[in-house]
């Protein structure tokens, strides 16, 4: 999947996360989320960014400062899934 859309969001527990922005949002994922810091990337080809089956949650990491340094990498999805 080509990921150009990548944010790190703190989810909180099985239908709710904290965005970049602060702001509560609900998810819907295939699988079930631990509570914690995910990076979220969308494929180039998504036409809105939501929390949903189109995006691909990374994580969790051990806190927002490890997942925002990893978004960073060239590559996220080649970084460990768990950050310590």
């Amino acid at each position: 999947m080509a990921t150009s859309f990548r944010e790190v969001v703190c989810v909180l527990d099985s239908q709710h996360l904290i965005d970049s922005e602060s702001y509560q949002r609900r998810y819907h994922c295939r699988r079930h989320l631990e509570p914690g810091c995910y990076i979220v990337l969308w494929p180039d080809s998504a036409e809105r960014l939501d929390f949903d089956e189109t995006a691909e949650f990374r994580g969790p990491y051990s806190s927002r400062r490890i997942a925002e340094v990893a978004a960073r990498s060239p590559d996220p999805a080649r970084q460990p899934m768990r950050a310590r």
